[in-house]
């Protein structure tokens, strides 16, 4: 497969593994199709109720997922990293449109198939068709659970479930939260002037701090941050993902 050879060094060994065990059964005709795409951060790459035309594999960077469909305004309810597969639900589900709006994060990229091309590899290779089925599950598992979860919890312990999160992505303190607020608002599914008065009452609880308006964790707001989330699960409002 000429496609790993040319991904070996951008994506790390454990994923590389199961591309290759993903791609094994793969017929010719259907990687001769496929093409590599980089995107830039903050880049569109499905818009709902575009006609489905490609799928996706994400190979490096962070996709967020935005339903523009259910409420009034848009809201980011999930975000997907490598090795991940978008644009195929809506092909198992005969849906001729994408459902949902992508975009990127950060720089990212991508393997691109055309719509076509992927049904006929998933109805040739069991093998691909049995992983991605087993990927669709624990998206669907952990993505009920999450909506689940939120569904009982106020926005102030959402937010700090987004922050915890995005702290896990950073490997050193300070962590900085580069989002801006209008994506952060989004990610909770509040509105903007809602999440300047958290991140208020969260400076006052030295939880976070703000420089030229980026959020800003030290060590002592993380572990202030974790403890005011275990106190949420005492209270019984939520089980904190590991």
């Amino acid at each position: 497969m000429d496609f790993i050879d040319s991904i070996k060094y951008i994506i790390p060994q454990n994923q590389l593994n199961f591309l290759e065990s993903l791609f094994r059964g793969c017929p010719k005709n259907v990687l001769d199709s496929m093409s590599i795409k980089s995107y830039k951060a903050n880049q569109l790459l499905i818009n709902a109720n575009d006609k489905n035309n490609y799928v996706f594999v994400l190979l490096k960077g962070r996709i967020q997922a935005i339903e523009e469909k259910i409420c009034s305004s848009p809201y980011t309810f999930t975000e997907l990293e490598p090795i991940d597969i978008v644009g195929d639900f809506e092909l198992f589900a005969e849906t001729d449109e994408y459902l949902v709006t992508l975009m990127t994060i950060e720089e990212s990229v991508f393997l691109r198939i055309p719509s076509i091309q992927y049904l006929n590899w998933m109805h040739s290779d069991n093998n691909a068709l049995f992983l991605r089925t087993q990927m669709l599950m624990r998206q669907l598992s952990i993505q009920t659970q999450l909506q689940r979860q939120y569904l009982f919890v106020d926005n102030r312990t959402k937010f700090l479930l987004a922050l915890r999160n995005e702290c896990k992505k950073q490997e050193s303190y300070p962590f900085i939260i580069k989002d801006t607020r209008e994506s952060l608002a989004s990610k909770v599914g509040c509105s903007v002037r809602t999440l300047n008065r958290i991140i208020l009452s969260l400076q006052k609880d030295n939880i976070v701090s703000v420089n030229h308006g980026k959020i800003l964790i030290n060590k002592a707001h993380h572990d202030k941050l974790e403890l005011s989330l275990k106190d949420s699960v005492k209270n019984d409002t939520l089980t904190l993902p590991k």
